[in-house]
């Protein structure tokens, strides 16, 4: 049975890609591997979407866009 790793994400005022890069050298250096990686990305750029592209782990990217509260 396949594992999901799934990582809610964002910006984290510009270290996004920085701990993703540790989390994911982490993940790489496991030694099972029947597993997915779920990315969903909160940012409002697409700094975190460019990275995951980029990235030799087979990931799955998620963009949730930025949802408008309005008051009553």
């Amino acid at each position: 049975m396949k594992t999901s790793i799934v990582i809610p994400t964002w910006e984290a005022k510009g270290r996004g890609v920085e701990l993703l890069t540790s989390l994911f050298g982490s993940i790489k250096r496991q030694t099972y591997s029947d597993y997915e990686v779920v990315v969903s990305d909160h940012s409002e750029g697409d700094g975190i979407k460019n990275f995951c592209d980029n990235h030799e782990l087979d990931i799955l990217y998620i963009k949730i866009p930025k949802i408008e509260v309005i008051a009553q």
